[in-house]
């Protein structure tokens, strides 16, 4: 597929930007389908639009590709954006998620130079972020399920994260390093993204966790501080 089959609306307004309405679906392996649709961060302030998704993610090797289909045309996307839409697809509803690299029309220097100025308040005004780190290294799971199981239930002040998991202590530590391997802890600027957000979990596959919950657990703050 070739990337020049979609055709970006321009922007009407200084405080303008576009929000991906991904279509669901309960097939992992379907399509990417959805539209653009345009928004102001003004009627963000006023709460006249429904909340959205802010994507934080990596991009990777251009030569890997994926497509989504918006409103009959075909995008290409990087495969590291494939693999994010597709594990934060919804089953059943649409899900509304801003992506840089969707979301901007990437041809157009101009309104790229508008649309970065304007990230910061995009992250902020985002009712999630989702930072999404790709597949799931061995084991990722059971430390998922063990802290969404931790989140339910009252934290004691002198017991820390690590210590109510019934992972091992080697076991935090594999998954820590295997964590910091990640692209997305060797770019700085996606720092700025997690810093400005308001509300941020971390995706792995289709396993989902809050972010202080997931720092706690595997003692990455100093990472990030």
């Amino acid at each position: 597929m070739s990337s020049n089959m979609l055709r970006y609306k321009p922007l009407e307004h200084r405080d303008s930007f576009r929000l991906l309405h991904l279509e669901p679906s309960p097939n992992h392996s379907a399509d990417l389908k959805g539209s653009l649709h345009h928004a102001t961060l003004s009627d963000c302030d006023y709460d006249l639009i429904e909340p959205y998704t802010a994507l934080s993610y990596v991009w990777d090797d251009a030569s890997q590709r994926g497509v989504i289909f918006l409103g009959g045309s075909a995008k290409d996307i990087t495969a590291s954006l494939d693999a994010a839409l597709r594990d934060m697809r919804d089953k059943g509803r649409v899900c509304r998620i801003w992506a840089h690299a969707l979301c901007i029309d990437q041809s157009n220097n101009a309104e790229k130079g508008l649309q970065v100025a304007l990230m910061g308040r995009i992250y902020s005004t985002a009712h999630h972020t989702v930072i999404h780190l790709g597949k799931s290294p061995p084991g990722f799971e059971k430390l998922f399920m063990d802290l969404k199981a931790q989140s339910r239930t009252t934290m004691h002040a002198n017991t820390s994260g690590l210590e109510q998991l019934s992972l091992t202590a080697d076991d935090i530590d594999g998954m820590r390093r295997d964590l910091l391997s990640k692209p997305w802890f060797r770019r700085v600027w996606v720092f700025q993204e997690l810093v400005l957000s308001t509300d941020v979990w971390v995706q792995c596959d289709n396993l989902r966790i809050r972010w202080h919950h997931f720092c706690e657990a595997v003692d990455i703050k100093s990472v990030v501080s």
